[in-house]
């Protein structure tokens, strides 16, 4: 008698490719911080030294609209990896909150 229990299962191709391109889990919020603002950089195919201030406050909106901001340190990670100050970060996120609500 064979134990059923110790045979591996067959593998499916969901499993197959689940395996081919890994989840990524973050330990740090630096490490979340740092993964959500180069995904946008490259979504918007910039660099952050080819940043515009126009460009800046385009990929700033889009990492407030996705709650980056709520994390401890996300200001500070932004700033190092858009090349500005903490200061630019916080003035630029309450420009797009103000342009939300019709205060600019």
């Amino acid at each position: 008698m064979t134990d059923v229990l110790a045979q591996p299962l067959p593998e499916s191709e969901d499993d197959m490719s689940a395996r081919s391109s890994p989840e990524k889990f973050r330990n740090s919020a630096d490490a979340v911080a740092l993964d959500a603002i180069n995904r946008e950089l490259e979504r918007m195919g910039v660099t952050p030294e080819q940043l515009t201030p126009e460009k800046r406050l385009q990929v700033i909106a889009a990492l407030e609209a996705g709650g980056l901001f709520l994390l401890k340190g996300a200001v500070k990670s932004a700033a190092a990896s858009l090349h500005c100050s903490p200061a630019s970060v916080y003035r630029y996120i309450t420009q797009i909150k103000n342009s939300d609500s019709g205060q600019i």
